[in-house]
């Protein structure tokens, strides 16, 4: 009976720390989208506009903060839900692959944050999931859906 007692602890508290990770991928994700929005009205103003010198600056801003803004944050808060349902269901431990895969979204996430970097490839402003046509920046999006 203490077996199942530790199994069932082990479970929850498995399921509990992914949904967690998840939540906290999410939310701050929609945070630095938040914060990058400032930046696309900075780079939009004429006084501030004037003392950048990379022309692409604006639209590199505004590529991270749609992928952060909508692509990590509408991937990660699903997935947050998701566990949340499989802690109030007490389904079994969740494997491997599942308590990496927000490890490896969490680092393509970051990654995103690369193509802020001037010089970093061509900024592509193309509907739903804008791009930095750069091997870097691909590399952190493949992350983000691992």
């Amino acid at each position: 009976m203490n077996d199942l007692r530790a199994t069932a602890r082990r479970a929850t508290g498995d399921r509990g720390a992914l949904a967690r990770h998840w939540l906290v991928l999410a939310i701050g994700s929609l945070a630095a989208s938040g914060l990058l929005a400032f930046g696309v009205v900075a780079a939009r103003i004429p006084a501030l506009a004037r003392h950048w010198t990379d022309t692409d600056l604006a639209h590199r801003i505004l590529v991270v903060h749609v992928d952060l803004g909508v692509v990590a944050w509408f991937s990660a808060l699903p997935v947050a839900v998701l566990e949340l349902f499989a802690l109030a269901r007490a389904a079994p431990p969740a494997g491997p692959l599942a308590r990496l895969a927000p490890w490896l979204s969490t680092a393509g996430a970051i990654l995103l944050l690369a193509g802020l970097l001037p010089g970093l490839g061509t900024p592509f402003t193309v509907n739903y999931v804008p791009l930095i046509d750069h091997p870097l920046y691909f590399a952190a999006l493949t992350l983000l859906f691992a």
